[in-house]
C-alpha cells in the first residue's frame, strides 16, 4: 500500500480516499459536485447500496461465487413490483446519521468540515463522538476548530478505523446479518 501511494504521489496524483487517487493536472469538473455525506444516493442493480437522510439500505450481496450467482439469478427474476420493497436496510436516527456523516467524511483524505457539521447538526464531531480524541492520541487524527482530518497513517488505517467508529446499534445490525 504505502508503495503504490508513494509512486502515485510521485507520478502526480493526490489521494483522496484509501483507494482513490486524482490527477493533480486533471481538469475540475464544471457543475456542482457530488458530496456523499450530504447528497442522497440511489444504487442501481444487484448488490447496490443506497441511503437517504434518514434510510440506508441495499440489495442482498455475497462474496461467494455460488452465491453471487444465486443472488443474480433472483434479481433478475424479480417483478417490477418487488421493487417497491426494501429487504436490507434500517431507518437511521440521528446518532446514526451523525455518525454517517462523520465517517464519511472521515475516510476522505480532505476529512471533516467542523463548520459544515455544525450547521447540519447544531454541535462539533469531537462533542458528539469524545472518542476520537483517542485517534488523535495515536497520531490517526489531526484537528482544529476547523477542520479533522486523518494522517496519512489513520488514511492507511481507515478500513479499520470505519467500522471502529460504528455505533453499536449498527453493530448489533451487523451480527444479525447471515453472510453468504
Amino acid at each position: 500500500y504505502r508503495e503504490a501511494r508513494d509512486l502515485l504521489s510521485s507520478e502526480g496524483y493526490d489521494q483522496v480516499s484509501l483507494r482513490m487517487f486524482r490527477l493533480r493536472s486533471a481538469e475540475s469538473m464544471d457543475g456542482p459536485v457530488y458530496c456523499c455525506q450530504t447528497d442522497a444516493m440511489v444504487g442501481l442493480g444487484c448488490g447496490a447500496r443506497s441511503y437517504t437522510d434518514t434510510l440506508h439500505y441495499s440489495y442482498e450481496y455475497a462474496v461467494g461465487s455460488r452465491e453471487v450467482r444465486r443472488i443474480l439469478d433472483d434479481y433478475v427474476s424479480r417483478s417490477g413490483d418487488s421493487f417497491a420493497c426494501v429487504d436490507f436496510g434500517f431507518h437511521l436516527e440521528e446518532e446514526d446519521r451523525r455518525r454517517r456523516h462523520l465517517i464519511m467524511s472521515l475516510l476522505q483524505a480532505e476529512g471533516v468540515r467542523c463548520d459544515e457539521y455544525k450547521k447540519r447538526f447544531e454541535s462539533f464531531p469531537m462533542d458528539d463522538f469524545p472518542d476520537l480524541d483517542k485517534l488523535r492520541m495515536a497520531g490517526y487524527l489531526t484537528s482544529d476548530q476547523h477542520r479533522m482530518a486523518l494522517t496519512p497513517l489513520g488514511l492507511e488505517y481507515s478500513d479499520a478505523i470505519g467500522p471502529w467508529l460504528n455505533s453499536s446499534r449498527v453493530r448489533q445490525l451487523e451480527a444479525t446479518y447471515q453472510w453468504r
